[in-house]
């Protein structure tokens, strides 16, 4: 806000669970408490005033949410500047944008405006602004999308930006007709799917299809329309971002508008917009699989030069008489670094030694593939579903399968100094099979770990620890210790109590506890970490504890999952990992109810197939056939071409 200049400002208001509230309340003058305006959300917890400021006045915005006042102090007031006032709904064809200036501002003059998208400026202009400049700017040469308006001075620095949203109307629609107006159970659906672009003209183009049960489907918040152009183009989360598009939100526009006020970023730096220097090209487009890495000395992870690198690639999941190999060799350059690609499909072996001057040398590979993002926790609002399942169906659902498990039922610990002993209770019950244990085991963990995936992440971050299973424990989670016991041997702790290890679902108790120690790291397959209850008292030595100090003694249980058929630890200078190439396309399960089957069909996704295309005529039919409950279907069609015309089903 600039003293004596009008400004509209756009808020936001969000409740402490994170969820878009919407309110209304007044703005008053600090100093005198006296109201000002008055405000009001447009229903979705956004909305706008205007504001004409005084130099020496503070301002606050009062509401009154779930009967207790808050109060809000408002920006400082600038004394001088300029201001920026954008009309992007008015006119479909064009912004209209107001630029004032206060009397006494010190803005060298003449000052540029400009309207940008993704980098690229597509209209610019050098204006001399008076108190007050009115320009309209042709924004139909602007792709689609987040567009931002920019104010600069002479020398580039920004005086005031304002992003807003171009809805050119470069998309189009996909219709969507059946040959009949109803099906019955299992009957065969035929679906024409018909993309048009906004002139009405056929387009051929490949699609997405996926065709589920209505009475079922979780509500679309979001399609490749307003993923592209809007969600990605923001900073935060984007509240049911499909609504800005729908034709039946008739303040859709606004409430576009208003959130370009709100969470809009500069997303693209400024400096390289006027400059019109080249981008430089970071990273080319893949070709193929790229393995990259380097080799260092094994202790103090020097870079080690023209070295030998011998590559020996196996296809994992083919018979061996079929299993295709690749033999390679490569030399490191000045840096310790090797590269190579290969085209393949699937998880291959990859083995590589090294050698300089004809020796195997006692080197470390480290391969360049630590590239994951940070993980974080989910907001609360974003895990919010748009779904309504029939509750009752469901619960008779749920209790017709219940088969009572004692095992699953977690004791509950006596709190008190005195203990009342029961009589022993012999309980007859079915003994659940071996792989009802794994499953319930591992379904009760509250960690699981990949051995193998773990020990190249801590290879690859040039870190190593032999075979000890303790630092690797302490590696992958935090809540694991050591201590010595009196005879100087080391336990391992889970939270300050003890870890109860079970190989192969087999207990290994005080008496043979070091029987992990002898376990090759390469060896074990995968680690589960569970904290139940029941299962440590299925897994604990009954005839040294006792069911209510189990819990206190033993933190979790770690169960160690072998693998008989892999080999010992490679040798010196050799490593062994695998390779994640292209992912093989899975055929989506399509049944053929022309013969009746035996079992029930309740599928929630009747159709999928991501890789459709329309013909000449903007046309695909599609037939698969109805499981034996649906009533309704809901149809989710979506496309993008090579020159970024965007079709979705969506559209109305």
């Amino acid at each position: 806000m600039i003293a004596g200049l009008p400004s509209r400002v756009a808020f936001e208001a969000r409740g402490c669970d994170g969820l878009i509230n919407d309110c209304e309340g007044i703005i008053t003058d600090a100093a005198t408490d006296s109201t000002i305006t008055h405000f009001a959300t447009r229903g979705d917890g956004r909305g706008v005033f205007t504001l004409t400021a005084k130099s020496d006045a503070r301002y606050k915005a009062k509401i009154t949410y779930d009967g207790k006042e808050h109060s809000f102090d408002l920006q400082p007031v600038a004394t001088e500047g300029i201001s920026l006032s954008v009309d992007n709904i008015s006119s479909p064809d064009s912004t209209k944008v107001i630029i004032r200036r206060s009397h006494n501002s010190n803005t060298p003059a003449p000052v540029g405006i400009s309207l940008s998208s993704h980098g690229i400026a597509y209209f610019a202009k050098v204006i001399e602004p008076d108190t007050l400049t009115q320009i309209f700017i042709d924004k139909r040469n602007s792709p689609d999308g987040v567009s931002v308006i920019t104010i600069f001075d002479s020398r580039g620095n920004i005086i005031a930006d304002r992003m807003i949203f171009v809805d050119n109307g470069n998309h189009g629609g996909i219709s969507v007709t059946t040959d009949k107006p109803t099906y019955q159970p299992t009957e065969k659906v035929s679906l024409e799917l018909t993309v048009k672009d906004r002139n009405g003209s056929p387009v051929s183009m490949p699609l997405s299809l996926a065709v589920t049960d209505a009475d079922y489907a979780v509500g679309n918040r979001s399609d490749i329309l307003s993923g592209l152009l809007l969600a990605s183009e923001i900073k935060g989360y984007v509240q049911n971002p499909a609504r800005y598009f729908s034709n039946s939100n008739p303040d859709r526009h606004i409430q576009l508008d208003l959130l370009m006020m709100t969470q809009g970023w500069r997303r693209y730096a400024w400096r390289g917009i006027p400059s019109n220097r080249p981008d430089s090209i970071k990273f080319t487009p893949e070709t193929a699989i790229s393995v990259n890495g380097k080799v260092v000395s094994f202790v103090k992870g020097v870079p080690k030069p023209n070295v030998t690198l011998s590559t020996l690639i196996c296809e994992r999941q083919a018979p061996d008489s079929t299993r295709r190999k690749f033999i390679e060799t490569f030399t490191t350059d000045s840096c310790g670094r090797f590269s190579f690609d290969c085209d393949v499909s699937g998880k291959w072996d990859l083995i590589m030694s090294v050698r300089e001057n004809g020796k195997q040398k006692d080197y470390r590979i480290m391969l360049d593939r630590l590239f994951s993002p940070t993980p974080r926790a989910y907001h609360h609002y974003e895990l919010q579903l748009n779904s309504a399942p029939n509750v009752e169906t469901d619960s008779i659902a749920v209790a017709d399968s219940i088969d009572t498990d004692i095992s699953q039922i977690t004791p509950l610990l006596p709190q008190e100094k005195h203990t009342l002993n029961l009589d022993e209770v012999v309980v007859k019950a079915k003994r659940n099979s071996r792989e009802e244990d794994i499953r319930h085991n591992r379904a009760t963990s509250v960690a699981y770990y990949d051995m193998a995936d773990e020990l190249d992440d801590i290879t690859d971050k040039g870190q190593y620890i032999g075979q000890d299973l303790l630092a690797m424990l302490r590696k992958i989670n935090p809540d694991f210790s050591s201590s010595f016991d009196n005879t100087g041997r080391e336990k391992i702790l889970y939270k300050g109590r003890g870890t109860l290890f079970v190989i192969d679902y087999k207990p290994t108790h005080d008496s043979d506890s070091l029987n992990y120690t002898y376990l090759y790291l390469e060896s074990i397959k995968s680690i589960y970490v569970n904290e139940d209850t029941s299962v440590k008292l299925k897994y604990a030595d009954h005839i040294k504890y006792t069911a209510l100090n189990i819990d206190k003694y033993y933190g979790c249980v770690v169960f160690i999952e072998t693998d008989p058929n892999m080999p010992a630890p490679p040798g010196k200078g050799t490593r062994r990992t695998v390779i994640d190439g292209y992912t093989i396309p899975a055929e989506f399960y399509h049944p053929d109810y022309s013969v009746m089957p035996d079992a029930d069909d309740y599928r929630r996704t009747l159709y999928w197939n991501p890789d459709l295309r329309t013909d000449a005529d903007g046309k695909v039919r599609v037939e698969f056939y109805n499981n034996m409950t649906c009533r309704k279907m809901s149809v989710d069609a979506q496309g993008i071409t090579r020159s970024g015309f965007i079709a979705t089903s969506s559209i109305p």
